[in-house]
């Protein structure tokens, strides 16, 4: 990776990280000389919203563009490590019991899914060390797909922090809503990148491109259309990160 992608790569991971981080600032300043600001202003909001979505752009852009380069460089006891990582990862979130056990409040239960997602991210980084990208495609495809993992990881960040905000109003899910849909597509693009890349590799199993195509393309109607009730999806597509966790821990 050149000097110069690397720093375009670090330079919108910092911004796109510093908008997103803003908002519970933005949001919990007009609450200080004005407890009910939200109940009256929720139109507001949608400079917030935009705003998380334009920063979430950007740190998807970041991940893209560096993230491929440094994960094959991962030895091989890491892959089998990041293998581990995700099966348990994602049979945490798969589970409709263990989340509630891990966390009792709702705001631990956002802690634990953000975990959930950043082990997600360390199995795309299996992926892309096990069948490193020959192409461009493949490179960008992963790291979008990491981005995506990580987004959602964010704005489940998002939803715990503003929850301290008061008072509490159904209005402030709006900006996280809008990280969730930058993630969300994110996660469908670089799926189906990734999976036309391990298409063309020999080395890597017939069944593993379709896996990462399907469960992406599944995710548009079951993520994208209805409203971005987006549970569904990303717990089927946890299902199938549990299916590559379990290849790469026994590969």
């Amino acid at each position: 990776m050149t000097r110069r992608r690397t720093g375009l790569a670090v330079v919108c991971l910092l911004i796109g990280v510093g908008i997103v981080l803003s908002v519970p600032h933005r949001v919990w300043q007009p609450t200080v000389e004005s407890p009910n600001y939200w109940e009256g202003h929720t139109g507001v909001l949608t400079t917030l919203v935009l705003q998380v979505v334009f920063g979430s752009c950007l740190v998807a852009a970041g991940f893209a563009l560096g993230f491929a380069d440094v994960a094959r460089y991962l030895p091989s006891t890491g892959v089998r490590l990041s293998g581990l990582t995700v099966l348990v990862g994602s049979l945490i979130w798969y589970s409709p019991e263990t989340v509630p056990v891990i966390g009792e409040t709702t705001g631990e239960i956002y802690l634990v899914r953000a975990g959930v997602f950043a082990l997600l991210v360390v199995g795309v980084g299996g992926v892309l060390a096990r069948y490193p990208p020959s192409r461009r495609l493949g490179r960008y495809g992963g790291g979008v797909l990491a981005g995506g993992f990580s987004l959602l990881a964010g704005a489940n960040l998002l939803r715990w922090s503003l929850r301290t905000v008061e008072p509490q109003t159904g209005a402030l899910s709006y900006p996280p809503l809008g990280v969730t849909a930058a993630g969300t597509l994110a996660v469908i693009v670089g799926s189906v990148l990734l999976g036309a890349e391990l298409r063309s590799r020999d080395d890597a199993p017939r069944w593993l491109w379709p896996l990462f195509t399907l469960s992406g393309v599944l995710t548009v109607p079951l993520g994208v259309a209805p409203l971005l009730q987006y549970n569904e999806a990303i717990g089927l597509y946890c299902l199938a990160m549990a299916v590559v966790g379990a290849h790469l821990l026994v590969k």
